[in-house]
């Protein structure tokens, strides 16, 4: 985790140039205190560039045209080289969108009561050793999960812990 409004890189493609980023910010749920994820970013092969918060998805095509949308209503939205399918409430159980790009798929599910975003990657189609990012790191390199409460990737080893009232590690 990092600092209220900090940026990570999540994916980076070198060889497609598609780039994935996450932002965090600082809440309170049930008067605990958390950095949550709240913002996804992405930069499409093809110079698109989309932004997705809890409540708006923003688009920017690479001619500089830029739209704003909710997730009140179904949309299948195309931006360049990327194709947005919104989920909203009526059919889905979290609100959200699907996104496709370069044939790989990722989800984004809002937490409307934890003010934050879920992101989920279904199916990445570039995963080689060359994939940067936190999670194209783990991704590309081999991992393994310890008793111990540790995990090793690519030989360094890091400690993690499983919050049972946040379901989450």
């Amino acid at each position: 985790s990092g600092h209220d409004g900090a940026v990570f890189n999540l994916l980076h493609e070198p060889s497609t140039g598609l780039v994935i980023n996450g932002q965090i910010v600082d809440t309170v749920h049930k008067a605990k205190h958390a950095h949550r994820l709240a913002k996804i970013g992405v930069i499409t092969p093809n110079g698109a560039m989309v932004s997705f918060n809890t409540t708006t998805i923003e688009t920017h095509t690479s001619d500089g045209v830029s739209k704003l949308y909710n997730y009140d209503s179904s949309n299948f939205i195309i931006v360049n080289d990327i194709d947005i399918q919104i989920n909203t409430r009526e059919k889905f159980r979290h609100y959200g969108a699907r996104f496709n790009v370069g044939g790989s798929t990722f989800n984004i599910a809002i937490k409307e009561s934890k003010d934050s975003i879920k992101f989920a990657i279904e199916n990445e189609r570039h995963v080689t050793t060359d994939v940067e990012g936190l999670l194209g790191f783990t991704m590309a390199k081999s991992y393994e999960l310890h008793d111990d409460g540790s995990l090793t990737i690519n030989g360094e080893t890091m400690r993690y812990s499983y919050d049972s009232a946040e379901d989450s590690y």
